[in-house]
């Protein structure tokens, strides 16, 4: 097989530039092309522009509801599921600034993290908000974050969708 490798030089990116709306608007022409496939426990699932502009805007919208703002950093503790780029891309159109860190990390270099960066708010995967949440409670950390369980990111999605639908 020959590859065919480009070395010129791609264009800058604009001085104004969002993540979330460059890929979102990419859409807007071809809905129901294919914008994003994820393995999950093995099986593939695909989603269409169409799909993935409702998850996104209903987590932004959720996520603006909770209090994230523009220029809040926000560490995301979410594994490779398709909430990930669900919650970047959220994150991005808020204008907020996605920390995303490695779920392998031990509690103590989580904690470390968190008092480097200074986050204004957690997103997180509920498996390990288990495991972490005491920590938070036994610091009295708690009141200092906004913690948002995926699982409302995952109803807020099915608001935004029926509130199109209906």
């Amino acid at each position: 097989m020959t590859a065919i490798v480009d070395f010129s030089p791609a264009p800058p990116c604009p001085e104004q530039f969002n993540l979330a709306n460059y890929i979102l608007e990419a859409g807007q022409t071809t809905p129901d092309k294919i914008a994003l496939r994820v393995y999950e426990s093995g099986m593939p699932r695909s989603y269409s522009y169409a799909e993935l502009t409702q998850a996104v805007l209903g987590a932004a919208t959720g996520f603006h509801d909770a209090g994230i703002r523009s220029g809040d950093r926000v560490m995301m503790r979410i594994g490779s599921t398709v909430d990930f780029p669900v919650t970047f891309l959220a994150l991005a159109a808020l204008d907020a600034i996605p920390m995303p860190t490695s779920i392998a990390l031990s509690h103590s270099e989580t904690l470390g993290l968190i008092k480097t960066t200074s986050p204004s708010a957690v997103i997180f995967d509920p498996t390990w908000a288990k495991k972490v949440k005491f920590t938070f409670l036994s610091k009295g950390w708690m009141d200092e974050f906004t913690f948002c369980d995926q699982t409302r990111s995952e109803k807020w999605h099915k608001k935004v969708n029926s509130s199109i639908h209906a």
